[in-house]
C-alpha cells in the first residue's frame, strides 16, 4: 500500500504534467525577448534637407505592429517620419553578426525612416504591447571637422581641409609619389579616430587607430595624426577614410578618392 507521501508525490508529478501540456498549446513557438532591441538615444549628421535617416527597432513579436498609428515624432520641424518597414525573421535559428550569436524564431524588425529638416532634437516614439518606448535623436548639421589635411603627392601636398567643406568626399586625379603620407590636424573639440586607405587593385589596405589595448588589458589613447602610404602609383584607384569622433559623441567621416577612373559621388 502506498504511503500518504508517496500519493502527494505522485499527485504532484500528474499535475505539473497537464500544466506543462497545457503552457506547450499557449505557448508560442519562438520565445522573443521581453522588450525590443533599440538604440534610446542616436544623433544624424545632415548633409542636405530632407536627407533620410534610419531607426532600426528589433527583436519584435511576430505578432507586434508598427505604423503611423503607434509610431510618431514629437517634433516634426526637426525630423518627421518618412517611412516604416518591416522584416520577418522565420529561420529557427538565425545568425546576425559576430556579436550577436543568434535571433530567436517568429520574431521582425523594423526600419523607421526619417526624414531630417533642421537641427535640432525630437524623441521618436513607438508602442508595443501597450509599452511606448522612446528614441531621443539629435540631428546636427554638417560641418568640416579637420583643420588641416595633407596628403603628400594630392594637390602639391597643399592643405586641402576646404575640400570638405560642404561635403564630406573629395575627388582626386591619381599620381606617383614616393613615400606618401597622410597628415590631419582636427578642428577644436573633434579627436581624430582613424585613418585608413584602401588600394582598389590589390586590396591591400593600411590604417591607424587612436585606441589601443593598455598591458592589463584596458583602453588607452594614442594621438592619430599621420598615416603612412607607401608609393601611389598613377593607374591605381586608392579609397582614403578619416573617422573623427567630436566631445558630444557624435562621429564624421570624410573620404577621398585618388584615381583616373573612379568617382565618388556621394558619402554619408
Amino acid at each position: 500500500m502506498f504511503s500518504y507521501r508517496k500519493k502527494i508525490v505522485s499527485l504532484m508529478l500528474v499535475m505539473t504534467f497537464l500544466i506543462v501540456c497545457f503552457l506547450g498549446n499557449v505557448l508560442p513557438a519562438g520565445i522573443v525577448n521581453a522588450e525590443p532591441s533599440y538604440k534610446t538615444a542616436v544623433t544624424f549628421v545632415m548633409y542636405e534637407k530632407n536627407q533620410v535617416a534610419v531607426i532600426d527597432i528589433d527583436d519584435l513579436a511576430a505578432t507586434d505592429v508598427l505604423d503611423t498609428s503607434n509610431v510618431s515624432s514629437s517634433k516634426s520641424s526637426v525630423a518627421s517620419i518618412y517611412s516604416i518597414t518591416r522584416d520577418d525573421q522565420e529561420s529557427e535559428t538565425e545568425l546576425l553578426d559576430t556579436t550577436e550569436a543568434s535571433d530567436d524564431a517568429n520574431t521582425c524588425s523594423y526600419s523607421i525612416g526619417l526624414m531630417m529638416k533642421k537641427a535640432g532634437t525630437t524623441n521618436i516614439s513607438f508602442t508595443v504591447g501597450g509599452t511606448t518606448y522612446v528614441t531621443a535623436v539629435t540631428v546636427v548639421k554638417y560641418s568640416n571637422p579637420v583643420k588641416t589635411l595633407k596628403i603628400k603627392g594630392i594637390n602639391k601636398s597643399k592643405n586641402i581641409a576646404s575640400k570638405t567643406k560642404k561635403k564630406n568626399y573629395v575627388n582626386f586625379k591619381g599620381v606617383t609619389k614616393k613615400s606618401s603620407t597622410i597628415s590631419v590636424t582636427p578642428k577644436s573639440g573633434w579627436t581624430v579616430e582613424r585613418i585608413s586607405c584602401t588600394c582598389s587593385n590589390t586590396d591591400e589596405s593600411v590604417s591607424r587607430r587612436n585606441t589601443v589595448k593598455n598591458s592589463d588589458g584596458s583602453n588607452g589613447s594614442v594621438k592619430v595624426s599621420s598615416l603612412s602610404i607607401g608609393k601611389l602609383y598613377r593607374g591605381y584607384t586608392y579609397y582614403i577614410d578619416i573617422t573623427l569622433l567630436h566631445n558630444n559623441g557624435y562621429r564624421e567621416e570624410l573620404h577621398y578618392c585618388i584615381s583616373n577612373t573612379e568617382k565618388l559621388q556621394s558619402v554619408y
